[in-house]
C-alpha cells in the first residue's frame, strides 16, 4: 500500500498517469503476466480525464495493433446518458441505447479490459464478477466519504500486488449529514494511511520532511501551477511550510501582487 500526498498543482495526476503508462506500455508482458488495473476516482470528470488524456492514447498506440479486442473499460453509473460522456469514450463504454446500465456489463467485458476506470461508488457493481486486479489506483480519496473509498478497496484479492491511494487531506472534504458521524470521520482515509507509516499515531505532521523517507508514503511538495507568493501563503497556512514554488516568478510582468485581499464591508444593500 502506497499513499501519495500532494496539494493541487504538485503532479498527483501525472504520477498516477505515468504509473499506468508504464504498466500498459509493455503489452506482451502485461498480457502474459495476467495483470489487470482498476483506476477509481471520486468524480466522473476526473475518471474521464484519465481516459481521454492517457488511457485511450496508450491503447491506440500500443494495444490496438496487437490486441484490438482488449479494450479499456470506462464504467459509468446506471442512468448516465451517453450525451454527457466525452465522444472519444464511446468505444470504451457500455451503453444500452442512450443510457448506461450496469446490467449490460458482463464478465466478458471485464476479462477483455486491461484497465477498468470508474468512480468509487460505481465500483460496487464489479463485486459480483469477482475480478482479479493486480493493481488498484484510487485518486481523490481525501475528498470522498470514507465509506466510498472502501468500495474499490473491497475488491482487493490475493492477486493484488500494489495499491496506491492518492489525495490531499488539507483540501475541503465531504461533509456528512449526521453530526456524530461527521465528528468521528473528520480524518480522511488518506491521512489515516499516511499516519500508519509514522512511528506512532499523531507523531508530527504528515507533511514533515521525515515522512518523505518512508517507502509507503510519497510527498509531492513542488508546486508547478501557482505563482510563488500564492504557494508561500498556502504553504504557511495548511502545509507546514513544506511547499516549494516551481512556477517562474511573475515579478517582471506589469501586474500587481498576485495575492491581493480586498476587504468588502457587509452592508444592508449588499445582503
Amino acid at each position: 500500500l502506497v499513499t501519495l500526498l500532494g496539494p493541487a498543482g504538485t503532479g498527483k495526476t501525472q504520477c498516477i498517469a505515468q504509473c499506468l503508462l508504464q504498466l500498459l506500455y509493455d503489452v506482451d508482458q502485461f498480457v502474459q503476466s495476467g495483470q489487470r488495473i482498476l483506476l477509481a476516482t471520486h468524480s466522473n470528470s476526473v475518471a474521464d480525464n484519465y481516459m481521454v488524456r492517457f488511457v485511450c492514447a496508450v491503447w491506440e498506440q500500443r494495444w490496438a495493433p496487437r490486441h484490438p479486442d482488449r479494450r479499456p473499460l470506462r464504467l459509468y453509473w446506471s442512468g448516465r446518458r451517453a450525451s454527457a460522456m466525452p465522444p472519444a469514450l464511446g468505444p470504451f463504454s457500455v451503453f444500452d441505447g442512450e443510457v448506461a446500465l450496469r446490467t449490460t456489463v458482463t464478465a466478458e467485458h471485464l476479462r477483455a479490459a486491461p484497465i477498468v476506470v470508474t468512480t468509487f461508488s460505481t465500483a460496487a457493481c464489479l463485486a459480483e464478477f469477482q475480478p482479479q486486479f493486480s493493481h488498484i489506483f484510487l485518486d481523490e480519496a481525501a475528498q470522498a466519504i470514507e465509506a466510498e473509498v472502501y468500495v474499490p478497496l473491497s475488491l482487493v484479492t490475493d492477486a493484488t500486488r500494489r495499491i496506491l491511494v492518492s489525495g490531499d487531506p488539507a483540501q475541503v472534504r465531504q461533509q456528512l449529514q449526521h453530526p456524530v458521524c461527521d465528528a468521528l470521520l473528520t480524518t480522511s482515509i488518506v491521512e489515516r494511511f499516511a499516519r500508519l507509516a509514522q512511528s506512532s499515531i499523531g507523531a508530527g505532521s504528515i507533511w514533515s520532511a521525515s515522512n518523505r523517507h518512508k517507502s509507503s508514503t510519497i510527498l509531492l511538495t513542488d508546486n508547478f501551477r501557482a505563482v510563488p507568493k500564492l504557494v508561500d501563503f498556502v504553504s504557511h497556512l495548511f502545509y507546514d511550510q513544506s511547499l516549494q514554488p516551481r512556477l517562474p516568478s511573475m515579478s517582471s510582468l506589469p501586474l500587481p501582487s498576485p495575492l491581493v485581499f480586498t476587504p468588502t464591508p457587509i452592508t444592508a444593500e449588499a445582503t
